[in-house]
């Protein structure tokens, strides 16, 4: 499967590996596939399935690149002890309400979903694609976004993450997990102002070529 920019014309497309490695297409688009897959699942059979059984067949829909191994390894270290709940995604009654907790992650956040799978496909990408370059993560956060980017990437070969939060603008839980997360590969810096501010040097880094190609 083949993807493009979201801002770019249709000549300029990757394969899954390429621009899950490369993250931002070169004028600041997001990667969306070519031709959107329309795969028909049985809802009856998903319902006896466990959420990393679900997460390796919608996973597989988007990432023909990866082998069925390589999605098996991937989704078995994104979703397993590190959760508190084995469900990963737990659905609770309270009265005629139903609820989704999106809490049992390694730093309690939503976004536990997403940054603990994304580190194990970048590993596996910069693999099929034998590249042996270091990655650079670079992102803002107000709080959540932070912990869990650096949880997901803690560890992980060829990849170094770097976080702008706002001094005195994160809660005293997730400046805790930013900073008393250990790993070679982690750096969270405090910058003066709000979280836009944060987002705002993050973006001027981006659109600075120079630094980029460096």
């Amino acid at each position: 499967m083949q993807y493009r920019s979201t801002r770019a014309n249709l000549n300029y497309q990757l394969d899954a590996p390429a621009a899950i490695i490369q993250g931002l297409s070169p004028e600041g688009g997001l990667f969306v596939p070519t031709t959107f897959p329309k795969p028909i699942f049985d809802l009856e059979q998903f319902k006896n399935m466990s959420y990393q059984e679900m997460a390796k067949k919608v996973l597989a829909t988007f990432f023909d690149d990866f082998s069925d191994e390589q999605l098996t390894q991937i989704v078995g270290e994104s979703y397993g002890n590190q959760w508190d709940d084995k469900e990963v995604v737990k659905i609770t009654k309270h009265a005629n309400n139903y609820y989704l907790e999106l809490f049992h992650g390694p730093t309690l956040a939503f976004k536990d979903i997403a940054l603990q799978v994304l580190p194990r496909l970048m590993h596996t990408a910069i693999k099929i694609k034998q590249n042996d370059s270091d990655i650079i993560i670079l992102t803002a956060t107000s709080g959540d976004t932070g912990g869990a980017a650096m949880s997901g990437f803690k560890g992980q070969d060829h990849t170094h993450v770097i976080v702008f939060y706002p001094y005195g603008g994160v809660s005293p839980v997730q400046l805790r997990q930013m900073l008393g997360l250990k790993g070679g590969n982690l750096t969270a810096i405090a910058i003066k102002g709000n979280f836009d501010d944060a987002q705002t040097n993050v973006k001027k880094i981006f659109n600075n070529q120079a630094l980029v190609k460096n």
